[in-house]
């Protein structure tokens, strides 16, 4: 969600950013829980950080709300990917290939 417009260098900065800041390291949890402005003060070079925040900290809720053994992992199909708010079909393919191998 992050790449998208914005260059790896910022990409791999912000995610080291987020990974450093929250309590615990960057996890579905730790990112829900942060406060908004934590995860903008992070990803603030990112393109689009302002709806970016929004994306990924309402995924985030969405993956750690999954029941059982699910809980916080990221789907591992198309479908699944899709129903996160801010993911579409091209996101979606680039994770299945770069995660899965798929």
């Amino acid at each position: 969600m992050l790449s998208s417009q914005t260059k790896d260098a910022i990409t791999s900065q912000a995610v080291t950013n987020l990974h450093t800041t929250l309590p615990g390291g960057l996890t579905a949890a730790s990112l829900a829980a942060a406060s908004p402005e934590t995860v903008q003060s992070c990803i603030a070079k990112v393109g689009f950080w302002r709806r970016k925040t929004d994306y990924i900290q309402e995924a985030a809720r969405t993956l750690s709300a999954r029941p059982g053994e699910l809980a916080g992992d990221v789907p591992d199909t198309l479908e699944g990917l899709c129903e996160l708010r801010g993911v579409g079909p091209k996101m979606a393919f680039l994770a299945l290939q770069c995660a899965w191998d798929m």
